[in-house]
């Protein structure tokens, strides 16, 4: 049996993708990891915070 080159098909998109997700950068292993994140709210003060989680029977 002679060895075959096999022949491999290869399907490119039309589209010119934004792949720069895709790319990793390289940090120090001491760096902390910070997800930012736009659309959030501003951090609650404690008090805003207990007044918040307040359950609604407790009435205001």
């Amino acid at each position: 049996m002679a060895d075959k080159k096999r022949r491999r098909a290869k399907r490119t998109a039309d589209a010119d993708y934004d792949r720069d997700a895709d790319t990793v950068m390289p940090r120090a292993a001491d760096d902390p990891f910070v997800v930012l994140d736009e659309d959030a709210a501003p951090p609650l003060t404690d008090l805003e915070y207990y007044e918040d989680e307040r359950p609604p029977h407790y009435g205001s």
